[in-house]
């Protein structure tokens, strides 16, 4: 059976029903399937996730491939010069465009929320060579409970998101209480102190208050004396964002200088933080959208980390005193050469 375009199906339900209709017609002890289609712009859809647990199958191999893996005679005797001339255009002007419709990859398009975030600039692996610590911890209950590590680089000139916990009751294993999130909370900050041996502040949603206090109870204990916990301050206003907007468009609009600077990075492992961030859209009143359709809570874990040095942070971008991971790695390889 060939699935020609399945992005065109609403979920994986109608293919899933689709094929075991025809698998159920079919004779003999085989059967091939072929889903064939290009990448949706939001990693939210359902293809992505498809195609994910088709690599864990044995039976399955996933290919993705673009215009650019083959030769540029053959790509222009394929597609055509008017359409070629089209594309090298369109990666001009239009990057963002041109990497969803013809590299297959997400892109920043229409009301998404980060249009600075780019996989290339603020996704890196971490260097693991920091001053400082923190840990933002976005607490649910029907939602997800995530924590989200920080680094912050020497003299404070960068900042490294490195490592992630993640837990939705009844989508990613199991359903837990609140004493197990404590629990995993605990043993997540343990095994980074372990490595840095650097104090751990935890910035948790101040909505919490059972959480934050039997946080805090462990935190007095001799095993657990390197945590220090704060209630997040989410409700934080800085200095050069305009009155006149919403404390939460401040902290995208911050979260924007950071990542358009470079300052902020993201480790590969942190997958959640990565989606949510490429997927938040603006909702219809113009407002960062926080209606299930991305993962927020990532997101808000991860602010929690860095609000309260928000405006430190801001002034140490505008006054220059760091140098992008990007530019550093550049150089590094000058000196290679």
């Amino acid at each position: 059976a060939w699935f020609f375009e399945i992005t065109e199906f609403k979920d994986e339900s109608y293919v899933v029903s689709a094929r075991s209709s025809i698998m159920r017609e079919s004779a003999g002890d085989w059967f091939i399937c072929l889903y064939e289609y290009n990448d949706a712009p939001k990693l939210s859809h359902w293809t992505y996730e498809f195609a994910n647990k088709m690599r864990y199958r044995e039976d399955a191999y996933v290919l993705k491939t673009n215009y650019n893996d083959t030769p540029e005679w053959q790509q222009e005797e394929f597609l055509g010069k008017p359409l070629m001339k089209e594309i090298n255009m369109l990666k001009t002007i239009d990057p963002e465009m041109y990497k969803s419709e013809y590299l297959g990859f997400p892109a920043n398009l229409g009301g998404t929320v980060y249009k600075q975030f780019s996989i290339e600039r603020n996704v890196r692996e971490a260097t693991h060579n920091y001053i400082d610590i923190t840990i933002g911890a976005d607490i649910g209950g029907n939602d997800a409970t995530t924590y989200v590590a920080k680094g912050f680089k020497p003299q404070y000139s960068g900042m490294e998101s490195f490592d992630q916990y993640y837990h939705k009751n009844g989508i990613t294993g199991g359903i837990k209480n609140i004493n197990e999130y404590v629990q995993d909370l605990l043993e997540f900050a343990r095994a980074i102190y372990v490595r840095h041996k650097l104090p751990i502040t935890v910035y948790i949603d101040s909505a919490n208050l059972m959480f934050i206090q039997l946080v805090e109870e462990m935190s007095m204990t001799n095993e657990y004396r390197f945590l220090m916990v704060e209630k997040s301050p989410k409700m934080t206003k800085f200095r050069h964002i305009k009155k006149d907007k919403s404390i939460l468009q401040g902290r995208v609009d911050m979260n924007e200088i950071m990542y358009g600077s470079g300052y902020h990075t993201i480790d590969p492992k942190c997958k959640q933080l990565i989606k949510g961030t490429l997927e938040r859209e603006y909702d219809k009143n113009g407002n960062p959208a926080d209606d299930g359709s991305s993962d927020v809570d990532s997101i808000d874990a991860s602010d929690y980390g860095w609000l309260k040095e928000g405006d430190f942070i801001y002034d140490t971008i505008m006054n220059g005193n760091f140098i992008p991971q990007a530019e550093q790695d550049t150089n590094r390889g000058d000196l290679i050469e």
